[in-house]
């Protein structure tokens, strides 16, 4: 197999760990990132992988796997950013991303 393949595989893998956004992505690959968006866009029209807005910062996309019954993992960066606090009534919450 080739280094697209390859490539696809190790994304894959680390989205199995937990969720991760393009520029950690890159970093982790040593690519640019420019490549590893085209990869997500092939992974996501696949239907392999999901991408997770951020409501509160428009910029910064997470990427899951997709579960077998179709829905998208939920980590702890997506239970951050979805926080309703405790009276649930949207409860602002400082999320910290490095």
């Amino acid at each position: 197999m080739g280094k697209t393949y390859e490539t696809k595989r190790r994304i894959m893998g680390m989205l199995e760990e937990s969720n991760h956004n393009l520029t950690e992505l890159s970093r982790m690959l040593t690519l640019s990132p420019s490549t590893v968006s085209q990869h997500l866009k092939e992974l996501q029209e696949s239907g392999i992988i999901r991408m997770i807005d951020n409501p509160h910062f428009r910029k910064l996309k997470y990427y899951s796997r997709v579960r077998e019954d179709g829905l998208a993992e939920e980590s702890e960066v997506s239970k951050m950013i979805n926080y309703q606090g405790p009276s649930g009534q949207g409860a602002r919450r400082r999320v910290w991303y490095y």
